[in-house]
């Protein structure tokens, strides 16, 4: 009796924080809009002894919006930072950065652009760590904003609208910004400018 063959099997796709580290190309930090979704504040106290955790905010306003603040997370490689990262794909939790500048700094840096003043001299939070705002923001952002935003890091990655996919944003030498989409499931990234 003839045995049949046994059909091939497609390895698994490996785990988001993976493909993100993959893409990134550099130690991958997290930006969280903990107003997002009232699961975030308790996501991050179950993982905050295994992994850097800092509010974006500081002074009084990181106290009285403690509950809606943004945070930022270094996310190492494995352990519960991925199972975080895994949970909060595909939900708009945040965006996240690729550099090799220690939490501290990529606080301070961001910071930087967390306060938006429109023409009319109204200062405004920018959203820079919610994928809806930043996903459209930085192709359509004026090259010397997008440089300074970019100063220190290597790259943006960021879920598209249906969490089926990375986008990864990175500066290119001339000032243009160069994008990489990363499908969901394995396959081959596109690249444009």
């Amino acid at each position: 009796m003839s045995q049949k063959p046994r059909p091939r099997r497609t390895p698994a796709p490996p785990p988001v924080a993976a493909r993100l580290r993959e893409c990134a190309g550099a130690p991958l930090f997290m930006l969280v809009d903990a107003a997002r979704d009232a699961q975030i504040l308790p996501a991050l106290g179950a993982i905050e002894e295994q992994v850097e955790i800092a509010c974006l905010w500081q002074g009084e306003a990181a106290a009285t919006l403690a509950d809606v603040a943004p945070y930022l997370i270094a996310i190492p490689a494995g352990g519960q930072a991925d199972e975080f990262v895994a949970r909060a794909w595909g939900r708009s939790w945040g965006v996240f950065a690729a550099t090799a500048s220690p939490l501290a700094e990529l606080r301070r840096h961001l910071r930087r652009f967390a306060l938006a003043r429109l023409p009319g001299g109204e200062v405004l939070h920018f959203r820079l760590y919610d994928p809806r705002v930043l996903r459209g923001f930085l192709p359509t952002c004026p090259a010397p904003q997008r440089a300074a935003l970019f100063a220190g890091l290597d790259a943006f990655l960021i879920e598209d609208a249906a969490g089926t996919a990375m986008r990864c944003f990175r500066p290119g030498a001339d000032g243009a910004l160069l994008q990489q989409a990363t499908p969901a499931q394995a396959g081959h990234p596109e690249t444009s400018r």
